[in-house]
């Protein structure tokens, strides 16, 4: 394992599936960003493999593919993919919003769009962030800001499409470009076994994944344990069903465009 790059999200949403975990060595093979950025990273060679925002995939399936049967996603509640409001959405009388959307995720940006039109009826437009009546934000950020509710109102993505939808939200994908299982095929190998080594790992010392989070965030344990029992990280059949309906939706991605 001398040549393969991972993109990383600096998020505490990917510490189970953080091969660093099981082998040190893989620290000086990681490239951490963004969602956003990641995928950019991706597309023009600086990286070969990580978590990618799942539309990001969708939409540049000419070049990229599914590396393995990983993913991340959210049984129900997302907990770290929020829309904090002002005010009451599900009773509101008002159907236009002003909204504001992180520009670190392509995945949760989309769905959120889709729950907040088709689901609950609103008409959406952009905003800057202190003028917005809606902010759709991800990660870390999210996280916290549902915690110490710092909105009159929040609303978890992941339950609104699994509502909307019935199946689970998948935010990211393992993903590679089509060029690096043949030019990598060893290296790539080998890291899927140590991600699943890794991810058995996270499954049976939850602790200690804890313990890594609260590095990052001051956040209480029973919260934190609440927040990875949320999201699982095995593609299976629901996963694989909600990326296909995520397909459907960019066909008509025009109607969404803000």
């Amino acid at each position: 394992m001398d040549s393969i790059i991972i993109g990383h999200i600096n998020y505490i949403n990917v510490i189970p599936v953080d091969v660093e975990l099981v082998k040190p060595e893989y620290r000086s093979k990681k490239v951490l960003g963004v969602p956003s950025v990641l995928n950019r990273e991706l597309l023009n060679g600086c990286v070969d493999i990580g978590f990618f925002s799942s539309v990001f995939y969708l939409r540049n399936k000419d070049r990229l593919e599914i590396a393995g049967p990983f993913c991340i996603a959210s049984k129900r509640e997302a907990m770290s993919v929020i829309i904090g409001s002002k005010f009451d959405l599900i009773n509101s009388k008002k159907k236009k919003l002003k909204i504001y959307e992180t520009p670190a995720s392509e995945t949760s940006i989309f769905l959120s769009r889709i729950v907040l039109k088709d689901y609950l009826g609103f008409e959406i437009e952009k905003s800057n962030r202190q003028e917005a009546d809606i902010q759709v934000l991800i990660g870390d950020e999210a996280l916290i800001a549902n915690f110490n509710k710092e909105f009159s109102y929040i609303y978890d993505v992941g339950t609104l499409w699994r509502e909307f939808t019935g199946l689970p939200a998948v935010f990211a994908v393992l993903t590679t470009r089509k060029d690096v299982p043949t030019a990598r095929y060893d290296e790539l190998s080998e890291y899927l076994r140590d991600l699943e080594e890794t991810l058995i790992y996270a499954e049976n010392h939850l602790d200690s994944i804890i313990e890594l989070a609260k590095k990052k965030l001051e956040l209480p344990d029973e919260y934190l344990k609440k927040y990875y029992s949320s999201l699982y990280y095995r593609m299976d059949e629901e996963a694989i069903e909600s990326l296909k309906v995520i397909e459907e939706y960019l066909k008509k991605e025009d109607k969404y465009e803000i």
